[in-house]
């Protein structure tokens, strides 16, 4: 491979980095945002009245494709990617 090939494709791995950072937190904010879209459609009233009964809130159906959006992108934090998937269990 030529070094001019080889520094142009270093150049696009970093700018794909770059951009998949950018992205990636926009779209779990976007896909929470959809689900709690969801939710709120179809088990908002029965959703809300356990949350404001188990915490003492006073949240509205309105809140929740946000509540969604917010807890999808602090979940990505706590994600651990697994690089392989054969692991064997030891039985004792």
């Amino acid at each position: 491979m030529p070094k001019k090939n080889f520094i142009g494709v270093i150049c696009v791995a970093i700018v794909a980095a770059i951009l998949v950072e950018i992205i990636y937190p926009a779209l779990l904010v976007g896909l929470g945002y959809f689900f709690g879209w969801v939710t709120k459609i179809t088990i908002g009233n029965t959703l809300v009245n356990a949350i404001n009964t188990s915490f003492g809130t006073e949240i509205t159906k309105d809140i929740l494709p946000w509540l969604g959006a917010a807890l999808s992108w602090i979940g990505s934090f706590f994600y651990t990617p697994q690089v392989g998937t054969n692991f064997k269990s030891k039985k004792d």
